[in-house]
């Protein structure tokens, strides 16, 4: 799969945009993704899970995709039918049921995302 550096030129050529706008978008700073686009890693555990989340977030990819693209961590991407499954069972949720779901969500999100640096600390 591509390289990280790749896959930004890739999108910042699709979309027309500037690294400013990407950085813009995605909220991480000018001087992280132009070293990124320049086939740096930074540290030398590689970009942090946090970092890639924003930027595939920004650039409307799949997180698992834009981890592949770093050549380390590759969360397994869910099935088809996985994502068809809790989308049909969020839509029929009470509203206050969503948000719940919702908090959750970014509970384990926040706490995958800890697990990772943590992980990424000891090497």
């Amino acid at each position: 799969m591509d390289d990280l550096a790749a896959l930004i030129q890739r999108e910042l050529d699709q979309r027309n945009w500037t690294l400013s706008d990407l950085s813009r978008y995605s909220g991480l700073s000018l001087g992280l993704i132009s070293m990124w686009r320049s086939g740096k890693q930074g540290k030398s555990q590689g970009p942090r899970p946090e970092s890639l989340q924003k930027l595939a977030r920004a650039l409307n990819l799949p997180y698992y995709k834009v981890c592949a693209a770093t050549g380390r961590f590759i969360p397994d991407p869910p099935s088809e039918s996985e994502e068809a499954e809790i989308i049909h069972a969020y839509r029929e949720l009470t509203p206050g049921d969503r948000h719940v779901v919702r908090v959750v969500l970014r509970a384990l999100r926040e706490r995958h995302t800890t697990l990772n640096s943590t992980e990424g600390a000891g090497r």
